[in-house]
């Protein structure tokens, strides 16, 4: 068996346009309740990694998965809010937004 060659490179402002339309496609092959896609504001924060960080997988110039991470700060969408967290700890709060990966590439290890 062959394996392919993934790059594993930081997504920036430029990819949101290739970001969203992954998003889409790949909604529509699982369940509603599996993935969240962020808002649209969120997803510019975290590909200008102004609060948070979001890496892709390439294999060639296709884009083959997605992992997010944001960091809301002192904001209501920060979740430590409904943890109980004292406000001085909300600025430590990372929230994991999820990792999405193409249908024909899941399960391969």
């Amino acid at each position: 068996m062959e394996l392919s060659s993934f790059v594993y490179r930081q997504l920036n402002p430029t990819d949101k346009l290739l970001v969203d339309d992954f998003i889409k496609k790949q909604l529509s092959a699982i369940p509603k309740d599996h993935f969240y896609p962020p808002n649209s504001t969120i997803l510019e924060k975290v590909l200008s990694k102004e609060d948070g960080v979001s890496q892709g997988v390439f294999e060639g110039e296709q884009l083959i998965g997605i992992r997010l991470t944001y960091k809301p700060g002192i904001s209501k969408d920060n979740h430590g809010y409904d943890l109980g967290y004292p406000e001085s700890d909300l600025i430590q709060v990372a929230q994991f937004h999820g990792t999405l990966i193409a249908a024909g590439k899941r399960y391969n290890g």
